[in-house]
């Protein structure tokens, strides 16, 4: 029998918190497949022994959005459920999804996500909001765009969305030093992004954007209702946001 629908994941590495996100979707009418990439055939042969039952695919680096639905491809399901290689179902949603009827395809259903950095749940600012992710979908009708960072599912007009009950936890990071590497990584992908479409940085815009992200987070937004955590959290989105435009101005530079 067909499984109802197949939870994909790609990942670029083997940890503890791949092995939660996938106990924490384990279900008999579920399929799971995780795509990696990045790594040597012996890891990913080793991860298959332990892994049981889930499908296990090498996957060749494309981009997070070409990636993800070379992935969904391989899967069994019309119905793909994307998730983060650090995002953690709880009951309620697991539930959800058991007693769902998968309609016609021309519905998607979003989940709310909720952030955590180590076992603190953020409550305030940009992280502490939970957010509404679109994450089911019927892969012969919707897929993923092709933009470097934050990629999106590009939905038909006519398509609806649905919320669903439940929560995905998303374990952000393990501490802010991890934090610091994810924002270094997606200042660049958020770069060369805004380059490719033609945007342009002045002198100013990588202070004043930097000031203007940590005012929103700290204070707009109630970040410093989180105590330290939510000042350090305020002050690594300045830095992010300095980051990518300062990468921005360098590559504006260059092509002179």
């Amino acid at each position: 029998m067909n499984p109802k629908l197949s939870v994909c994941i790609i990942s670029n590495m083997i940890d503890d918190r791949l092995y939660q996100v996938i106990d924490s979707f384990k279900h008999t009418s579920f399929e799971i497949c995780v795509g990696f990439n990045g790594l040597a055939e012996g890891s990913v042969s080793a991860f298959q022994q332990t892994a049981g039952t889930v499908k296990v695919f090498n996957l060749p680096w494309a981009g997070y959005g070409a990636t993800k639905n070379s992935l969904a491809q391989k899967a069994t399901a019309d119905w793909i459920l994307s998730i983060d290689s650090d995002e953690v179902a709880d009951p309620a949603l697991i539930e959800s999804l058991q007693q769902m009827h998968l309609p016609l395809p021309n519905k998607v259903y979003a989940i709310k996500r909720v952030q955590k950095i180590g076992t603190h749940k953020i409550r305030f600012g940009s992280f502490g909001a939970p957010e509404w992710k679109i994450r089911l979908y019927n892969k012969y009708n919707v897929s993923w765009n092709l933009e470097k960072v934050h990629e999106e599912l590009d939905i038909p007009a006519n398509n609806s969305v649905e919320k669903l009950a439940g929560t995905i936890w998303h374990l952000t990071a393990e501490n802010l030093a991890e934090v610091k590497t994810k924002n270094d990584h997606y200042a660049r992908l958020s770069a060369e992004n805004m380059w490719q479409r033609g945007k342009k940085a002045g002198i100013f815009k990588p202070f004043l954007s930097a000031f203007m992200a940590f005012m929103k987070q700290y204070f707009l937004k109630k970040g410093l209702l989180d105590g330290t955590t939510g000042w350090q959290l305020a002050w690594e989105s300045a830095r992010y946001t300095y980051l990518k435009y300062s990468k921005l101005r360098a590559m504006q530079a260059s092509a002179f």
